[in-house]
């Protein structure tokens, strides 16, 4: 099987967090089972709120090159802030969105009015995804909180990556 795997964090920056940890740990996963190719789709070239406004963008050198190569399987690091989220539709292989911040997380959804109106903004975006495509979470804490109807669409990575 072979792999492009697409991560919007720079994983090989020296700085650490939990997110590059986590698409590291996924990475080590992958890599013990088939070939990955990785690719860095840099979305700080937009402004921090840019994705209140737009979500579509398409980065087309990186999506052409990864549609005109023979991957069986692409999957998509991504934040559901991603100004490329909905643009990632045009990438023509079979994915799945790799979600690691899901905005349904319980510790989330009650901080403050302002928090709680972006947080239903972020899960409309999400769930145009998750209906359409498979997203895949860490483990069943992240899950339980989507709603019933995108269950379908979801995988569980083991707890231990």
């Amino acid at each position: 099987m072979k792999i492009a795997y697409i991560t919007e964090r720079d994983i090989n920056s020296k700085q650490v967090s939990g997110s590059v940890t986590r698409d590291l740990r996924l990475l080590e996963v992958l890599k013990s089972f088939s070939s990955v190719d990785i690719y860095f789709n840099d979305v700080s070239i937009y402004h921090k709120y840019y994705y209140l406004l737009n979500n579509n963008n398409i980065n087309n050198k990186l999506f052409n090159k990864i549609n005109n190569l023979n991957y069986d399987l692409v999957i998509i690091s991504t934040f559901t802030i991603s100004p490329f989220l909905n643009g990632y539709k045009y990438i023509t292989k079979n994915k799945i969105f790799y979600i690691v911040d899901s905005s349904y997380h319980e510790k989330q959804q009650k901080l403050s009015l302002k928090y709680s109106i972006l947080t239903t903004l972020l899960s409309i975006k999400e769930g145009k995804v998750l209906k359409d495509n498979f997203c895949a979470y860490l483990g069943q804490d992240e899950i339980k909180h989507i709603p019933k109807k995108y269950h379908k669409n979801c995988l569980i990575f083991p707890k231990k990556i």
